[in-house]
C-alpha cells in the first residue's frame, strides 16, 4: 500500500505540468527581453531602454550625431524604425481595444520605400488630412503655421492644443479688480529692436505697439537682502559694505563694483574674446585650450580660480538659482549680465498675450485650423503621410508634422525618431514658479522704498520680487488695486513653495478676502500650471516682504487675492558638452527620412528668450522646409553672438 503510494505522488497532475511550463515561457521571454536588440521597441517601459537622464547633467552627446555612418548601420536603423512603424498600438499610450480597432480598419496593404516591408494602407480621408500639422499651439507653433500659410494659401494647416488656450507660455491675466494691470504668469516682456523676426511680426504684421515695462532696476534706493543683511543698490556697489557678509579675495576687492564685475572680470581671464563680438562661443576656447561648450557655468568659474564667496554673491544676488544647475557656459555667454539691462524691457497694454492673441486672430483670418483641448500622443508614418494619434485613434493625416513642444513634452510623445536619435535628449529644463499678490493698495510707494516701480533680489525663497501698476493709474473713481510678483524663484527654492501650497489637512486655502472693486475674490487655479495658495506660504511670503523692505511686519498689508504658477519648464539650458551651433540643426529634423521637425526656444541660440523660439523656426522653415526669407524684412535667422545684440531680443525668463 505504502509503495503504491509513493509511486502515484511521482506522477505529474495538470496543474503541476501547466505550472512547469509557465515558468519556462517565463524564463525564455525573460532572456528575450534581455538579449533581443530590438526589445525596446516592444518594451519601451525597460529601464534599460530609457535613455533620457533629466539627473545626467552631460547627457549622451556622442549619440547626438548623425546615426548612418555606414550600410550595416542604415539598415539596422530601417528595420528599427519599420518594424516599429505602428509601435504606438503597442504603446502603454494606446488601449488594446483601439489597437484591435485600428487593425481590422485596414484593408489594403502597400510596399513602404523598404524593399518586403508591407504595412496597413494609410486610414487618412480627405477631410481629416493636412499639408502640414502643428502640434503645439505656443509661439513657435503658431508663428510656423502663419508663415506656411502666407507663403502657400493652398496649404491646408492645422495646429493642435493640448490646452484650452494658445501661447504656451505667453500667459497674461487679469486679478479681480484690475482690469488694466495683467499678470504675466509666463513671459513678461521684451526687448524692442530694428532687426529681429521678432521686432518684424510685432510691427508690421501684428501692428502692435509696446510700452515701457516697469523695471526701473537702477533706482539706487531698491533693496537687496543678501545673507540677512539689507542692502541698497548702491550699496551693493559698494565693495566696503558687500565685505561685511562676503569675504572676498583681496584681489577681487580691488575691482569689485558690483556683481557683474566679478562675473566679468574671472570669465575674461579665462577666455579673453568672451565677449568679442566675432567670435561664435560654441567654438571659442579657453585660454588652456577647453572648449568653452564643453564646461559648465560653475566649471568655468573654478577653472579662472574664482572664489566660493564671489560666485555665491553672483547667484544670490541674480535672483536665479539655476545657475547652480552648471549650465553649459557657451549659453550663458550671451546672459550674464542681462538685469544690467532691465531699463530696456518692453511689454503691451494686455500683457504679453496680446501677442498671441494678435496671431491667432491673424490665423483665423487666413483660414488655419486651430484646435484645443487635443491630446496628441504621437505620430506614426504610414506610406507618405503622418497619422496623428488623438485619445487612442487616429484623427488626422498630415504630409508635414512640426511639434512645437518643449524637452518635457517630448520625451512623452510617442514617435520613433526620439529613440533613433536622441540630440533633443541635450538640454536641461529650467523649474519655475510664480506668485502674484493683489492689495487695496501699493503699499511699496510708501517710504522707505517710494519706488512706483522696480525690480528686487535676494537669496530669501521669495528669490525676486516685482513691483506692478496700480488700477489708480489708469482710472480714476477711488480704486487703487496694485500688483505685485511677490515671489519668482527657480529650482531648489520651488520646492519650499511645492509644500506649502498642496491640498493636505494640515494647510489652510486662501479663499480671498472682500474688495470693494472686485465681486469675486477667490484666487484662480490656472489650467496646467496653477497650484492653491495657502495661508501658511502666504504668511512666510509677508515676513520675507517684510525683511526685503525693512518694514514690520504690520506694515505689510494681507492682499485679497493671488494667482500661483508652476512651470516644470519654464526655460532651458544646453548642458556641458553640447554644442549649440550643430544640435540646433539636427535636432530640427532628428530622422532624414521623415518630414517631421522640431522647433521652439528649448532648442535655439537664445535659450529662455520670445526671439530664440522665433528665430529657430524660422531657421528651420527655412532651411528644412524651403521657406524663402520673410518678406519686407531683413531679419536674421541666427542672431548674432555678441551679448548686447543677445539682450536686444525678448525672452521668456522675467
Amino acid at each position: 500500500m505504502e509503495k503504491q503510494e509513493l509511486e502515484t505522488s511521482k506522477e505529474w497532475s495538470p496543474c503541476r505540468i501547466f505550472l512547469t511550463i509557465l515558468i519556462a515561457l517565463l524564463f525564455l521571454f525573460g532572456v528575450f527581453v534581455l538579449l533581443d536588440p530590438y526589445t525596446c521597441l516592444y518594451v519601451p517601459s525597460l529601464a534599460r531602454c530609457s535613455k533620457d537622464s533629466d539627473n545626467d547633467q552631460y547627457g549622451d552627446v556622442a549619440s547626438t550625431l548623425p546615426y548612418a555612418s555606414t550600410l550595416e548601420e542604415e539598415e539596422r536603423i530601417a528595420l528599427r524604425k519599420h518594424g516599429a512603424r505602428h509601435i504606438h498600438r503597442r504603446s502603454s499610450a494606446f488601449s488594446q481595444a483601439a489597437q484591435s480597432e485600428l487593425k481590422s480598419s485596414h484593408g489594403d496593404e502597400h510596399k513602404d520605400h523598404v524593399s518586403g516591408v508591407k504595412l496597413p494602407a494609410c486610414e487618412c480621408s480627405d477631410e481629416t488630412t493636412y499639408d502640414t500639422m502643428v502640434i503645439g499651439g505656443g509661439i513657435s507653433g503658431l508663428y510656423s503655421a502663419w508663415r506656411l500659410r502666407t507663403n502657400d494659401a493652398t496649404k491646408r494647416i492645422a495646429v493642435l492644443e493640448l490646452a484650452s488656450r494658445f501661447g504656451g507660455r505667453i500667459f497674461s491675466l487679469n486679478l479681480p479688480g484690475l482690469p488694466d494691470v495683467p499678470a504675466d504668469l509666463g513671459a513678461m516682456h521684451y526687448l524692442e529692436d530694428d532687426v529681429s523676426i521678432q521686432s518684424h511680426l510685432i510691427k508690421h504684421v501684428l501692428n502692435l505697439k509696446g510700452k515701457d515695462f516697469p523695471t526701473n532696476s537702477s533706482d539706487p534706493r531698491l533693496p537687496f537682502v543678501l545673507r540677512g543683511r539689507r542692502f541698497t543698490m548702491k550699496q551693493l556697489s559698494d565693495v566696503t559694505e558687500i565685505s561685511k557678509v562676503y569675504d572676498l579675495t583681496d584681489e577681487e576687492k580691488s575691482f569689485y563694483t558690483g556683481p557683474g564685475s566679478l562675473y566679468e572680470y574671472y570669465v575674461h581671464k579665462l577666455v579673453p574674446n568672451y565677449d568679442n563680438a566675432t567670435i561664435d562661443p560654441w567654438s571659442e576656447k579657453t585660454s588652456d585650450g577647453r572648449f568653452v561648450k564643453d564646461l559648465g557655468w560653475l566649471e568655468l568659474a573654478m577653472l579662472a580660480n574664482m572664489s566660493d564667496e564671489a560666485m555665491r554673491l553672483i547667484i544670490d544676488s541674480s535672483g536665479f538659482a539655476d545657475f547652480w544647475d552648471n549650465p553649459n557656459a557657451a549659453a550663458l555667454a550671451v546672459q550674464h549680465t542681462t538685469f544690467l539691462h532691465a531699463s530696456e524691457y518692453k511689454t503691451f497694454p494686455g500683457g504679453m498675450s496680446d501677442i498671441v492673441t494678435a496671431l491667432v486672430a491673424k490665423l483665423h483670418s487666413l483660414g488655419v485650423n486651430l484646435v484645443t483641448n487635443t491630446n496628441v500622443q504621437g505620430v506614426a508614418l504610414c506610406g507618405d503621410k503622418h497619422q496623428v494619434f488623438v485619445d487612442n485613434r487616429v484623427t488626422y493625416c498630415a504630409k508635414q508634422t512640426i511639434l512645437a513642444l518643449p524637452r518635457k513634452a517630448l520625451s512623452s510623445f510617442q514617435w520613433d525618431g526620439l529613440r533613433t536619435n536622441e540630440a533633443w535628449k541635450s538640454v536641461t529644463p529650467v523649474h519655475a514658479m510664480k506668485l502674484y499678490l493683489a492689495y487695496e493698495r501699493p503699499w511699496w510707494r510708501d517710504p522707505p522704498t517710494e519706488s512706483k516701480s522696480g525690480w528686487l533680489y535676494t537669496n530669501l525663497p521669495i528669490q525676486q520680487v516685482l513691483y506692478l501698476g496700480s488700477q489708480a493709474d489708469h482710472t480714476r473713481g477711488g480704486n487703487a488695486n496694485s500688483l505685485l510678483m511677490a515671489t519668482y524663484c527657480t529650482e531648489q527654492y520651488t520646492t519650499i513653495w511645492e509644500s506649502l501650497s498642496r491640498h493636505k489637512a494640515s494647510l489652510t486655502i486662501f479663499n480671498g478676502r472682500p474688495n470693494a472693486f472686485a465681486t469675486n475674490t477667490t484666487p484662480p487655479v490656472v489650467e496646467e500650471v496653477g497650484r492653491p495658495v495657502t495661508m501658511e506660504m502666504l504668511a512666510v511670503v509677508r515676513k520675507q516682504l517684510a525683511a526685503l523692505h525693512g518694514l514690520p511686519l504690520e506694515s505689510v498689508p494681507e492682499p485679497y487675492t493671488a494667482a500661483l504658477v508652476d512651470w516644470p519648464a519654464a526655460w532651458h539650458w544646453w548642458k556641458p558638452g553640447a554644442n549649440a551651433s550643430q544640435l540646433t540643426d539636427n535636432v530640427s529634423q532628428l530622422d532624414p527620412s521623415e518630414e517631421v521637425y522640431i522647433v521652439g526656444e528649448a532648442y535655439s541660440n537664445l535659450q529662455g528668450w520670445i526671439q530664440g523660439a522665433l528665430s529657430n523656426a524660422e531657421q528651420v522653415l527655412q532651411k528644412k522646409l524651403g521657406l524663402p526669407p520673410v518678406k519686407g524684412s531683413n531679419a536674421n535667422t541666427e542672431p548674432h553672438f555678441n551679448l548686447w545684440h543677445q539682450l536686444r531680443f525678448g525672452r521668456y525668463k522675467h
